[in-house]
């Protein structure tokens, strides 16, 4: 998916659109297919495609110097010569999730164009268009047995405004497993679901603007990762290279941009960078500093490797941290997600508590307790596993079979016990939604050290 679109629109002085000008084709009133840079010429840019009332972001650069354009536009008696055209992605905001657009840029009557050139007597036009990215605007949630087979389902912002029951905006039955992670396009990469799936598998963003059954358009398998189940955590860097968290076998796999790139399934693909993880990885997650944190679920521990270790195999945890309660029972953490100030949520699946590694407490080396600020526990029949943070600050949680929910920020600092368990503020609730395993959210919140957290 084109993110920020860079063309240069050869437009020559003559009317109509030829051959020889540029690469992309425009007549020109110099031997030869130059482009002149005699006189004065007209440039229409045609925007289309946003909301009503939202900027575009286009730059128009040439002869007469830079120039922003929100809106369409007719840059008259502006210097003849050439001029590009960039549109960069344009993001609303929403209360809970924004909703992303990205556009195409074309000039009328030409293909292949890479540079523009403006002058004469016709008007020359190039269009602007924007288009949803299909996966933002929604929160996406994995399944399993779900009545209807879709396993994966996407909510619209507008359906997650309070309790209700509602239907996925989007269901669609893929190979997705109970692990999900966006890329700063839009893309899904999941977790294969079953050992027919391949280990890791992208759903391109296009192809979940419907419903029905969707084909990966790429997999990989990592070599000697046979043990079952392979693997439990996803998460990206800022780099764009996807790390793979496997229990079975307790290590890390890091898959760098490049072995991500293209279509189709490889296998035995051989990671950039293996290293151990002795305690196992339930949930992977990496701060604004490029750190490592791994939970390591039944283990009990909360990992931390540091950025400037993770270039050799030979890298080894930092800190250990262990979640106590006040009374000194342990807590274990598994599943991750950073909040807009930097503290590190997880849950503890057997005693249903979700609960927060403050920020102040995580940059510290070696072995380490910490006593939550508080223990938000859900009701009994809850089966927490993935989480995420929303734009207001809540954070959605699994609750089980047929229903996820919201704890409102207010609710995360109370700490409650299982005879009077925290009921989130407002819960969603399908006919057609099996046992919600994970969510994400794409945009991710900007604050959030996540890959497809945009500006």
């Amino acid at each position: 998916m084109v993110v920020g679109v860079l063309v240069g629109v050869l437009v020559g002085a003559g009317v109509g659109v030829g051959a020889g000008c540029g690469g992309g084709g425009s007549s020109s009133p110099d031997a030869g297919g130059a482009c002149s840079i005699a006189g004065t010429g007209t440039l229409l840019i045609d925007v289309n495609g946003l909301p009503a009332g939202v900027d575009a972001k286009v730059t128009v650069i040439g002869a007469a110097g830079t120039q922003a354009v929100t809106a369409t536009k007719t840059l008259a008696a502006i210097a003849a010569g050439k001029y590009t055209v960039a549109a960069d992605r344009v993001i609303t905001p929403d209360p809970i999730v924004r909703a992303v657009y990205v556009a195409t840029v074309a000039v009328a009557g030409a293909s292949g164009f890479d540079s523009v050139c403006v002058g004469g007597t016709a008007t020359q036009t190039v269009t602007v268009r924007y288009a949803l990215v299909p996966t933002s605007n929604k929160l996406w949630v994995a399944n399993s047995n779900a009545p209807s087979d879709d396993n994966l389902q996407g909510f619209a912002s507008a359906r997650l405004a309070a309790t209700a029951t509602a239907d996925a905006t989007v269901a669609t039955r893929s190979g997705v497993g109970r692990k999900i992670a966006f890329d700063r396009d839009g893309d899904l990469w999941a977790l294969g679901g079953t050992t027919g799936d391949p280990l890791v598998l992208r759903i391109p963003a296009a192809a979940l603007a419907t419903s029905g059954a969707k084909t990966p358009d790429r997999g990989i398998n990592i070599a000697g990762l046979d043990c079952v189940p392979a693997a439990g955590a996803l998460a990206f860097d800022g780099d764009g290279s996807l790390w793979v968290g496997s229990t079975c076998k307790q290590q890390i796999y890091k898959l760098g941009a490049a072995q991500l790139a293209g279509t189709g399934t490889d296998n035995g693909v051989t990671p950039a960078l293996t290293i151990a993880a002795a305690n196992g990885a339930e949930g992977l997650a990496f701060d604004k500093a490029g750190n490592l944190w791994v939970g390591t679920g039944d283990d009990g521990h909360l990992l931390r490797f540091d950025a400037a270790s993770l270039a050799t195999a030979s890298a080894t945890p930092s800190a250990t941290v262990t979640a106590q309660t006040t009374g000194g029972a342990a807590l274990h953490p598994g599943w991750l997600a950073f909040d807009a100030t930097g503290n590190l949520w997880t849950s503890d699946f057997g005693g249903n508590v979700v609960f927060s590694f403050p920020a102040t407490q995580l940059a510290g080396n070696g072995v380490q307790i910490v006593m939550p600020p508080a223990l938000v526990t859900v009701g009994v029949n809850a089966l927490l596993a993935g989480m995420a943070f929303d734009e207001g600050g809540g954070l959605w949680i699994t609750l089980g079979t047929g229903t996820f929910g919201r704890l409102a920020p207010a609710q995360l600092t109370v700490t409650t016990g299982a005879g009077a368990p925290t009921v989130p503020e407002r819960t969603i609730t399908g006919s057609a939604l099996g046992s919600a395993e994970d969510m994400a959210f794409y945009p991710a919140l900007a604050a959030l050290p996540l890959y497809s957290a945009l500006p």
